[in-house]
């Protein structure tokens, strides 16, 4: 089955060069929410802050072992008044330069993993973090249904 077509740059010998097949469907990721939490900040308490706490699984159904890039994304604010962070990752974000460069700050989050080979789906890969967004009491974000 034909699926496009693709230039290839110059390469010196034994030079390596990465190619993306795109999903493999033997390698399976599942995102849910885990919990979520409402609270009032500031010391007359004029602000919200909302947590959400989400968990990553990743299970490695293929033979060997498999290095991917996993990627979520996070809501990015273009008001003042609105703070969006992410904390308490269970793993680090990738340092790939060209991600922290050009696009972690539009809100795209990216792990490096090598997943082990996982027969029978026994022991999946769990990625947790924590989104944290604060915001002043007489803004609801409109992606931020309560």
């Amino acid at each position: 089955t034909y699926t496009g077509e693709m230039e290839l740059p110059d390469l010196a010998p034994d030079e390596q060069l990465e190619i993306a097949f795109g999903t493999d469907p033997r390698i399976l990721v599942h995102r849910r929410e885990l919990n979520r939490k409402y609270r009032k900040t500031g010391l007359l308490s004029d602000g919200r802050e909302t947590q959400i706490n989400y968990q990553l699984s990743l299970i490695n159904n293929t033979r060997r072992p498999a290095t991917v890039e996993l990627w979520d994304q996070i809501p990015v604010s273009d008001s003042g008044d609105i703070s969006i962070s992410i904390d308490n990752e269970s793993q680090p974000l990738s340092k790939n330069q060209d991600y922290l460069d050009n696009q972690k700050s539009r809100g795209l989050l990216r792990w490096d993993i090598t997943l082990p080979v996982n027969p029978q789906n026994a022991n999946p890969v769990r990625i947790t973090y924590t989104l944290s967004i604060s915001y002043p009491k007489d803004v609801q974000p409109a992606w931020l249904p309560e």
